[in-house]
């Protein structure tokens, strides 16, 4: 049985108080969230019904501006998505003119 790791596709889009964040990953199991001041990791594993082959999804992101963590919640959103809704810190800041604090750009990120 293999296993690999993937970075999985990520959109993103931002209200005056919320980012919202949609992770498209297959079939995922056993995901793990974690929500800090300046960051947000996600990771989730993935079998393969025909192969049993292992894929797990990772990513951090290293955010532009501080979240609350302990508002910030995530959800399974069908059998191909998961949501995550990042409460912004100051919600009465400007919008964010990216979602990460580095201005790379990052193939597997998107604006929803």
């Amino acid at each position: 049985m293999s296993e690999q790791t993937q970075t999985p596709r990520i959109l993103w889009a931002q209200q005056r108080e919320h980012v919202l964040l949609t992770v498209a990953v297959p079939d995922i199991e056993k995901v793990d969230v974690k929500f800090e001041e300046n960051s947000v990791s996600f990771q989730g594993q993935s079998t393969s019904s025909d192969t049993k082959a292992k894929t797990t999804y990772a990513v951090k992101i290293d955010l532009y501006e501080k979240i609350d963590p302990t508002t910030s919640k995530h959800e399974n959103v069908g059998q191909k998505f998961w949501r995550l809704l990042l409460k912004k810190k100051d919600p009465s800041g400007k919008f964010w003119p990216r979602l990460t604090k580095e201005k790379t750009r990052l193939h597997w990120l998107q604006v929803d």
